[in-house]
């Protein structure tokens, strides 16, 4: 059955490190996203990834809730990082649900593949994330 988009998720863009090496990050919190789990130990494997996600971001469904716009990675690196938000592999992180705090959690799930799926209908545009624990 494919699920509707009713999941939330705090996203953490990672911009940088502080003078001790911890990333520094901006939270985007997205509601209306479609999160769907795999667990991979439940086909025998030993091979890691042990949990993977999948979390499509639809440009006409999905809300961020301070507002923020979304932008490709290559746009992000210019951009105002508290008015918009990408989804990257260059150590950004994903946690299905809303997460109060402003750094990720040690079991976050890092994103290691996002793809834009662009549409002449606004509607079927979205972004496609895969995630890992």
């Amino acid at each position: 059955m494919i699920s509707a988009f009713d999941s939330t998720v705090t996203l953490f863009n990672r911009i940088g490190e502080d003078e001790s090496g911890n990333g520094i990050y901006e939270k985007t919190i997205i509601d209306r996203v479609r999160a769907v789990m795999y667990d991979r130990t439940a086909n025998g494997g030993d091979t890691a990834p042990k949990s993977t996600a999948k979390v499509y971001f639809s440009q006409s469904k999905s809300r961020p809730r301070d507002k923020k716009t979304y932008v490709s990675p290559s746009e992000w690196e210019g951009c105002d990082k508290t008015r918009f938000f990408t989804f990257s592999s260059a150590g950004d992180c994903i946690v299905i649900g809303e997460y109060p705090e402003s750094v990720p959690p040690e079991n976050s799930m890092l994103i290691t593949e996002a793809s834009f799926f662009d549409a002449r209908l606004k509607r079927l545009r979205h972004v496609k994330v895969t995630c890992a624990f």
